[in-house]
C-alpha cells in the first residue's frame, strides 16, 4: 500500500511512480483537496482519470467497509472536509499510462 498527501502533488507522485503502479498494482491510499490539486495544474477529475486509465477503482472508506463512490459522493465529501480521502484498488490488469 502506498499513501499519498503531498499537498497537490498527488498527480505527479502518481506520473512518477507508473513502473511501480504497472509492476505491483500497490493499493493507493490518496488524498484529494482540490484546492491544493489547483495549485499543481490538475484536479479531482484528473487524478480519476490517470487511476481509473489502468483499472484502478476509487472507495471510500466508511464505518461499513469501502464503497465505491460516485463523483457526487466525491464531491459532497470535498464540500463537508475540504478534501476526501481515497482508497484506489487495482482491477484488471492493463498498462499504466505513460508520464505526461
Amino acid at each position: 500500500m502506498i499513501k499519498i498527501a503531498v499537498q497537490g502533488a498527488e498527480l505527479r507522485v502518481l506520473e512518477e511512480a507508473t513502473g511501480v503502479l504497472a509492476r505491483d498494482r500497490p493499493a493507493l491510499f490518496v488524498e484529494l483537496d482540490p484546492q491544493a490539486l489547483a495549485r499543481f495544474g490538475s484536479g479531482i477529475s484528473s487524478v480519476l482519470d490517470f487511476l481509473g486509465s489502468p483499472g484502478y477503482r476509487p472507495y471510500l472508506l466508511a464505518r461499513s467497509g469501502a464503497q465505491p463512490p460516485s463523483a457526487a459522493t466525491i464531491d459532497e465529501t470535498v464540500a463537508r472536509r475540504g478534501y476526501a480521502d481515497v482508497l484506489f484498488l487495482a482491477g484488471e490488469t492493463q498498462s499504466v499510462p505513460a508520464t505526461r
